[in-house]
């Protein structure tokens, strides 16, 4: 008599997988985010780009992407990819800041009023995004507005902040002659 053994492959625990996954992602971040540190901006998007197909449900990803191609000046790619943050997290307050960002340097003042508030309203203690709504009040001519968004980051700016506390002080001082 012959006795016939089968094996069949464990399969994998779905959820398990999806732990090393993520993991791997966050990983790749990690390693995106020192070299965009050391200026190597074409690896940095290659590793957020791999973290992006790991983790589809991180807006953390595709926006550093973005990130990536707002630095090399393409902005067409980076409003894709900013947006896709949005559409995984709408309140995701960094990819809401970075259209701001790129707005302004579209010197389109109002969009990027809008996504700076967006930005300021899911995280109120964010200075870059206070400082920068401000600059666009500023533009559009509503120095209350601007006046008001100045003194809130000059509030929580942090130390290392000294010369653009400085900066909103004087432009405050200016809006109100």
């Amino acid at each position: 008599m012959v006795s016939i053994f089968l094996f069949t492959p464990l399969c994998a625990d779905p959820t398990e997988e999806k732990l090393k996954d993520k993991s791997k992602a966050i990983e790749l971040n990690n390693e995106g985010i020192g070299l965009l540190r050391k200026n190597e901006v074409l690896d940095a998007r290659s590793k957020f780009e791999n973290a992006t197909k790991l983790d589809t449900e991180s807006p953390e990803y595709p926006n550093n992407v973005g990130f990536t191609y707002l630095l090399l000046n393409d902005e067409e790619k980076a409003e894709i990819y900013f947006s896709k943050a949005l559409e995984i997290e709408p309140d995701f307050f960094r990819a809401n800041y970075n259209l701001g960002v790129l707005y302004q340097k579209k010197a389109n003042v109002k969009r990027a009023i809008e996504y700076y508030k967006k930005s300021v309203e899911k995280n109120p203690n964010f200075p870059e995004a206070r400082y920068n709504l401000a600059l666009m009040y500023v533009r559009s001519g509503e120095k209350k507005l601007a006046i008001e968004s100045f003194e809130k980051f000059i509030e929580i700016a942090s130390p290392e902040m000294k010369q653009p506390v400085i900066d909103a002080k004087q432009r405050i001082s200016e809006l109100r002659k």
